[in-house]
């Protein structure tokens, strides 16, 4: 019987710092790679780069594999993806690529930076390239330049616009300065302008810094059905006002208006 020798189109390479061109949409440039599928398929073994052919994303990783036909390349283990133009960064342990819809999911803990301002931490990330817009189902945390946190349960953030829709809003500003220099605010659900921190919101709950009235023992805060903040007013609808302490069991006095503007 003759022995019949079935090439299973696997070739395997294994060169020291290799580069090499994908159908030039990425460059690679792996320690070691292995191509397989008529090379169609591609695995980085070890740490390296992969760069979209118009240099403007560079993906960082431990291992890569990509798919030619499919144009989806998945990046695995302290993945870092930067875009040099629009100055975003992303990091996340499992990053898929779909090259063809430009979108990119993370899997897992994923932290962004976006215009060396923002800070986003979350989980199980979507990125749309195209729309230039950040989603997560999960709980998110943003922080910026200026000292404020937003914490909210979903995110939908435009990126090259700086805002997000959230629901469960908390925002908390001054984070650098003691408790009676903090702002709390909380939201059903609205939409935030991380630039001017302008926003619109419902069930809203703003607990004012506890100095306001010179009296550290205070606790003032209004509550309202709904919220819009524009410029450097606040306007706040059916709101209620006081300034008793959150431990009195009934306050002294509150204020109740239609409209409410701080």
């Amino acid at each position: 019987m003759k022995n019949k020798i079935i090439l299973a189109l696997i070739i395997i390479f294994f060169f020291n710092d290799i580069k090499l061109k994908a159908e030039e949409e990425f460059n690679f440039d792996i320690t070691e790679i292995e191509i397989t599928n008529d090379g169609n398929s591609f695995k980085g073994i070890k740490r390296g780069t992969a760069v979209t052919n118009d240099n403007q994303t560079i993906i960082t990783a431990d291992t890569f594999e990509y798919d030619k036909i499919t144009n989806i390349l998945k990046a695995k283990g302290n993945v870092v993806m930067e875009d040099k133009i629009k100055d975003f960064l992303i990091k996340s342990n499992y990053i898929t690529y779909y090259k063809n819809e430009e979108k990119v999911f993370s899997k897992g803990k994923t932290n962004a930076n976006i215009e060396s301002k923002y800070n986003v931490s979350s989980t199980n990330v979507t990125l749309d390239r195209k729309l230039n817009i950040l989603e997560s189902d999960e709980e998110t945390l943003i922080t910026d330049d200026k000292f404020t946190k937003y914490q909210t349960d979903i995110l939908y953030l435009k990126i090259n616009e700086n805002i997000f829709k959230g629901k469960n809003v908390q925002i908390f500003t001054n984070t650098n300065k003691d408790e009676n220099e903090i702002e709390f605010y909380n939201f059903k659900d609205g939409i935030f302008n991380l630039k001017n921190k302008e926003f619109i919101a419902s069930d809203t709950k703003i607990y004012l810094k506890k100095n306001s009235f010179d009296e550290d023992e205070n606790d003032p805060r209004v509550f309202g059905s709904s919220s819009k903040k524009k410029g450097e007013i606040t306007k706040i609808n059916k709101a209620i006002f006081t300034s008793c302490k959150l431990t009195d069991s009934c306050p002294p006095w509150e204020y109740k208006s239609n409209r409410y503007n701080t």
